[in-house]
């Protein structure tokens, strides 16, 4: 029996970020700075984990705007928010690559469910590319003076893993939409193609 991803890649991931954020926190700028600098780890980290970096920003924001304690808590404490949100993650990763290795692949449903859950992918990683690509056109765009972050090694590893996912979350989805669309136009087209002319 082959092992399940969805078991393996949740403790995985968490175990690798922690260790990133931590190797992040032990490491120094290579000099007095007056702007903010973020370590390679740390960027290593949230590139690896980008679509959950996004999605934790979105919660973060969210619960900093509601006026209760406990959600400020949550809000502000520190990696655990993103730690969870990086296992959850990487469980739904698991889950989907376990499912396209098992035999269901080839009678896959195309359910409006489904369907629309491809979509809802698809669209986030719009949302991720549009988010990189203005992030470049504002922050590291030479017309407003602005070149690139302190770290650019660091910077350039989180963009691309950032770009990479990006990418990724449109056309995995985008494969299996075009892929359930062709199933069912096959299945309207069937009892045209088995009438038996008179």
């Amino acid at each position: 029996m082959s092992m399940k991803l969805s078991r393996v890649l949740p403790p995985v991931s968490v175990a690798l970020a922690v260790a990133l954020l931590q190797w992040g926190r032990h490491s120094r700028p290579p000099m007095v700075l007056d702007t903010i600098w973020v370590p390679t780890p740390t960027l290593l980290c949230y590139g690896v984990n980008a679509p959950a970096f996004r999605i934790n920003g979105i919660v973060d924001q969210i619960l900093s705007s509601l006026r209760n304690d406990f959600f400020s808590k949550v809000a502000h404490s520190g990696d655990i928010l993103f730690v969870i949100i990086v296992a959850m993650f990487w469980y739904l990763v698991g889950r989907r690559i376990d499912y396209s290795r098992s035999f269901h692949t080839a009678v896959e449903s195309v359910h409006g469910r489904k369907i629309a859950w491809k979509l809802l992918i698809l669209l986030y990683g719009l949302d991720l590319l549009v988010v990189i690509c203005l992030h470049n056109v504002i922050f590291t765009n030479p017309r407003n003076n602005s070149y690139a972050d302190n770290n650019f090694l660091g910077e350039l590893v989180f963009q691309g893993l950032w770009f990479i996912w990006s990418l990724v979350l449109i056309i995995v989805p985008g494969r299996d939409l075009l892929r359930a669309i062709h199933r069912r136009k096959e299945a309207v087209a069937m009892p045209d193609s088995t009438a038996t002319p008179r």
